[in-house]
């Protein structure tokens, strides 16, 4: 078989099956938060610097708010991964890349690695 014709069976072949749905679709779903733990008595919401922590595990970012408080998870482009309010407490979203992240919780901003 000549070359040109083995590369356009190829493209036919990719072609059929994102057609058919085979292929991982271009926009998959949103990732969502789980609730992992509730926040200690002894976090103290008049603390601003304590309203927000954020760590990376696993491929999970958690999020420790000290109240329900917006919170937003931007990529490295500028594209909203994730938004939500959060209870108090502790949650986790599994982000569907490594990279850097940015999380916004209203006038606090963080910055993860994962």
């Amino acid at each position: 078989m000549k070359r040109s014709v083995r590369k356009y069976l190829r493209m036919a072949a990719v072609c059929a099956a994102i057609a058919c749905g085979v292929a991982t679709p271009l926009h998959a779903a949103a990732p969502v938060w789980e609730y992992v733990a509730q926040a200690g008595a002894d976090a103290s919401a008049s603390d601003a610097s304590a309203m927000l922590d954020v760590a990376s595990r696993s491929g999970y970012i958690y999020v420790t708010v000290t109240r329900p408080v917006p919170v937003r998870v931007i990529n490295i482009l500028g594209q909203t991964v994730a938004s939500q309010t959060l209870q108090r407490g502790t949650s986790r979203l599994r982000v569907p890349a490594r990279g850097v992240y940015i999380v916004r919780a209203e006038n606090f901003t963080r910055r993860v690695t994962v």
